[in-house]
């Protein structure tokens, strides 16, 4: 099992999760009435008290259904993160594009505690990411220009 540092408290890890889906989605920035999130294009209601963050009431039942769905997929990476599971097959692009988008959102989550980062550098291979490159590669100079 991965040991990732992080809040023991699981509705502030939820309010984060949705937090930061909010954010992929760009909600603070175009739909949120608060002025200290639309200028820092990030959700600021995070300790606020309750799961969700006042900009929720402001979207449509069709934007609050993508959301949740996105934040499903979210917690279905943290789950895999932390317990060592496989990642599963995804059934289509779609549904491959929502995995790929939880676990970026579980990346920025964990990515917060800077115990975290090299733990997360391991497991990028294991969830089909590219690990980060160190040195670029040097170019081979051809054998008849020295």
């Amino acid at each position: 099992m991965t040991k990732i540092v992080g809040s023991s408290d699981q509705d502030e890890i939820s309010r984060q999760i949705l937090c930061l889906t909010l954010e992929m989605l760009a909600v603070p920035s175009f739909c949120c009435l608060r002025r200290a999130c639309t200028r820092a294009v990030r959700c600021l209601d995070r300790d606020e008290p309750g799961l969700f963050p006042r900009c929720w009431q402001l979207l449509l039942p069709e934007e609050q259904a993508l959301v949740l769905s996105l934040y499903e997929q979210a917690t279905r990476a943290e789950l895999r993160i932390t317990n060592d599971l496989p990642r599963p097959v995804p059934d289509d692009d779609d549904h491959l594009e929502l995995m790929e988008a939880g676990e970026e959102i579980i990346w920025r989550y964990f990515a917060m505690e800077p115990e975290n980062r090299r733990p997360l550098r391991t497991l990028l291979p294991a969830l089909g990411r590219a690990a980060v490159a160190g040195e670029p590669p040097v170019p081979q100079r051809h054998s008849e220009n020295p």
